[in-house]
């Protein structure tokens, strides 16, 4: 067991493309009429899957809320130019109206996938750069106890963590710091418990085994699979936002297994482990990462699968 002061401050580069991915399939730009889908298939489905969902090589950009909000100009450019850097390469070959096509296509996978077509290249088309564009911060809404105008707001005082009574809110791995996952809801009983329905199903888009216990703060169900995390309408099984992760490469053992049973929430900020051992800190507003923390290196079975423990300003992780 581990366990590390939470601290702000240490802000990281965020991109489509994940650190370290290997370059996409590379292409030919074809003549004659643009043709986005079979330019995406060529071009990008490679690393970030056929429907934009993602893989261990690239970021769900059909789901992924700084994706969604880039203007298509922007898209247009990283394209063009990449991401110089973080292994996304730029496909200058393609002109603009075969580049604009692509983009055209992602719309569609991001409006199939549930994206609110109010947040569809909201981004401002003046900030469009190669690179700088996906690294720009969204101002964040205000930390609030509910939702304004479809924007997310989660705030988990301390006091909260240490309620005596689980019942709306499932703020802890375990409900509470008794560790007896009990909900003192009366609403299923042994009389109705039968007539218990499936309402929705939400499919995560990455690998491993399943083994997170969903925490929930007013109506809002946050849940992870592998090195990723998700921000779900607890009543209607909307994406709210996906954080996604690339799986390590090369780990043994327990780490290659690439297990994640969770997060914890304290004040506006969600935490997690990933497969290789490092303590990631999110905004729960918007899945953007704060901050990322290796607390154990240099051997390839070091990895981490537990939700953290939130006691007072401390965070108790294990490897």
């Amino acid at each position: 067991m581990i366990c590390g002061r939470l601290r702000g401050g240490l802000g990281l580069f965020f991109a489509i493309a994940t650190a370290g991915m290997p370059a996409c399939a590379q292409g030919t730009a074809q003549s004659g009429a643009a043709d986005g889908a079979r330019q995406y298939t060529a071009y990008c489905a490679g690393c970030h899957a056929a429907d934009g969902s993602g893989s261990a090589k690239g970021a769900a950009i059909a789901t992924l809320a700084r994706a969604i909000a880039l203007t298509d100009a922007q898209l247009v450019a990283v394209v063009h130019d990449g991401v110089p850097g973080k292994g996304m390469p730029g496909f200058a070959q393609l002109g603009d109206e075969d580049a604009r096509a692509v983009v055209r296509y992602l719309r569609t996978l991001q409006r199939a996938a549930g994206a609110p077509a109010g947040a569809i290249g909201a981004g401002d088309a003046s900030a469009a750069k190669p690179v700088s564009a996906l690294d720009a911060q969204a101002p964040a809404p205000s930390v609030a106890t509910e939702r304004r105008n479809g924007a997310l707001a989660i705030d988990v005082p301390p006091a909260e963590l240490n309620q005596k009574e689980v019942k709306e809110n499932w703020v802890s791995y375990n409900g509470d710091y008794s560790g007896r996952r009990y909900s003192a809801m009366v609403e299923v009983t042994p009389a109705n418990v039968g007539q218990l329905k499936a309402k929705w199903t939400f499919h995560t888009s990455n690998v491993g085994v399943f083994e997170a216990t969903p925490v929930v703060v007013d109506g809002v169900m946050l849940v992870t699979r592998s090195n990723d995390a998700y921000a779900l309408d607890a009543a209607t099984g909307k994406l709210l936002w996906h954080h996604a992760r690339a799986l390590s490469e090369g780990l043994i053992d327990d780490a290659a297994g690439h297990i994640n049973r969770g997060v914890a929430v304290l004040v506006s900020r969600v935490y997690m482990e990933t497969d290789n051992a490092h303590l990631l800190c999110l905004d729960a507003h918007t899945g953007n990462q704060i901050w990322d923390v290796a607390y154990a290196t240099g051997n390839r079975n070091y990895g981490a699968t537990s939700a953290p423990l939130i006691v007072k300003d401390l965070s108790l992780i294990h490897i």
